[in-house]
């Protein structure tokens, strides 16, 4: 059986994985905010969801690299 697919819950509950994924999202949505206060241009909010899920991806991908 090829375990490649399946996602490690080890990954996901270590201390690594939670510290990338939680300063990642915090710095995007805080990026976010504080630029639709100060009036730029923003992007519309299915962007902000697909670049948080993609940040999820990326801190599983390094989390599991170590």
């Amino acid at each position: 059986m090829n375990k490649k697919a399946f996602i490690d819950m080890e990954v996901i509950t270590s201390a690594g994985f939670v510290i990338l994924a939680a300063l990642a999202i915090s710095a995007t949505v805080l990026g976010y905010i504080w630029g639709k206060k100060m009036g730029y241009d923003t992007f519309p909010a299915w962007q902000l969801i697909l670049i948080i899920g993609v940040e999820l991806v990326a801190s599983y991908f390094f989390a599991a690299r170590g």
